[in-house]
């Protein structure tokens, strides 16, 4: 995952779960969000 400027993340999700995620650079911590992966639906 990428957090530079203007730029996205692509993340790929190899089962169904939840996680935190976190980054740490140095002696700078960032917050942590949750990051959850759900069921494919079909449409």
């Amino acid at each position: 995952i990428s957090n530079s400027n203007d730029d996205r993340g692509l993340t790929t999700a190899l089962s169904v779960g939840s996680s935190k995620i976190s980054a740490i650079y140095g002696s700078i911590h960032s917050d942590s969000i949750d990051f959850e992966v759900t069921p494919e639906i079909l449409a």
